[in-house]
């Protein structure tokens, strides 16, 4: 890491420890990533750390690249898109292969779709990970570094939501899906949240970030988490191609939190009044402009050339290593949970 960089991270308002010095080291990361590719192929970096915006300023220079990028995407994609395929033949999880001639022509007709909307392709494939590792995502093309590629795609949770959630937290146990924001949201990917996504935001490609592998030994990633607020300058006629939908409790479906969402259950309880109560003062601190729709997506961290993407897992070490689990940075691993 360069020494300006340590000169940025020890600024006052960059003052932190543990997991809030991650997440401050990452959006500095993402600040300096996506300006580079507004400049592409000759990117201008800062001749001088010390005249970086504060964090709260790169926070929201971050948002709104990030927020351009991915309404540009669903926009280009919403145009470019082939018809769908007859009803009950689309599906969130990686094609078997007992694929069809109808199939295989619906496939090269996305391909196409993607390059004329995306100006590269991504694809789920058999990983290169190592054995075990299932399928993975492959960009086809090449992107500059700070390119939005995927969306993970699945069911949002304020944490206000936890505190509403039926069996709180332990409805989670058992769930390999799930991936945090540095806010306490929480993005769920399993098979039974995407079920809860309309069809159009399954037909979208980009959608595969839940499919992305851990780098195997001596591989970096070359994708980075980050997040996505989804408001209500997000046009009409996108909406149901968000790749996210909010958790509603005792919903009768999910519904997009652009709309404020369906109102939680009349307690029954002194707990359940205590948990209502502070649910909602939670909630009362959402950006001024109204509800967001939280989400994730994943940026390149540099040139991305026909490989396959990784994102680094970032596991908690005090739970124990997998055994398939090389970290990439066992200080950052250790950081982000601290």
């Amino acid at each position: 890491m360069p020494i300006g960089w340590f000169r940025q991270l020890a600024r006052g308002d960059f003052y932190a420890r543990g997991a809030h010095l991650q997440e401050k080291a990452d959006l500095l990361r993402l600040y300096l990533l996506t300006g580079a590719r507004s400049g592409w192929p000759d990117p201008s970096a800062p001749h001088d750390f010390d005249s970086l915006p504060p964090s709260n300023r790169q926070r929201e220079v971050v948002r709104a690249r990030i927020h351009l990028q991915a309404v540009a995407l669903l926009g280009r994609w919403y145009r470019e898109r082939p018809p769908p395929l007859p009803p009950g033949t689309l599906t969130a999880l990686p094609i078997n292969n007992s694929q069809t001639d109808l199939d295989f022509g619906h496939d090269a007709a996305v391909g196409e779709a993607q390059r004329r909307a995306f100006g590269f392709k991504v694809a789920v494939g058999p990983s290169q990970a190592g054995p075990g590792a299932g399928s993975g995502v492959f960009l086809r093309g090449s992107v500059p570094p700070g390119s939005l590629l995927l969306f993970y795609p699945g069911v949002s949770y304020h944490p206000a939501d936890m505190l509403l959630l039926p069996g709180g937290t332990r409805a989670f146990e058992g769930n390999e899906h799930l991936m945090a924001r540095f806010d306490r949201s929480i993005i769920d990917a399993s098979a039974a949240a995407l079920r809860t996504l309309p069809h159009e935001a399954l037909g979208c490609p980009l959608t595969t970030a839940h499919t992305v592998n851990h780098p195997p030994a001596g591989l970096s990633a070359n994708v980075m988490p980050v997040p996505v607020d989804w408001d209500q300058s997000v046009p009409d006629q996108l909406l149901t191609m968000l790749p996210n939908v909010s958790y509603q409790r005792n919903s009768s479906k999910q519904q997009l939190l652009l709309t404020g969402g369906a109102e939680a259950a009349v307690p029954r309880s002194v707990v359940d009044v205590f948990s209502a109560s502070l649910a909602d003062s939670i909630r009362q601190t959402e950006p001024e402009g109204g509800a967001v729709l939280r989400g994730l997506a994943f940026v390149s961290t540099r040139r991305v050339c026909d490989e396959e993407l990784y994102l680094n897992y970032r596991l908690n070490p005090h739970h124990g290593y997998p055994s398939w689990y090389t970290p990439v940075n066992p200080e950052e691993d250790a950081r982000r949970w601290q």
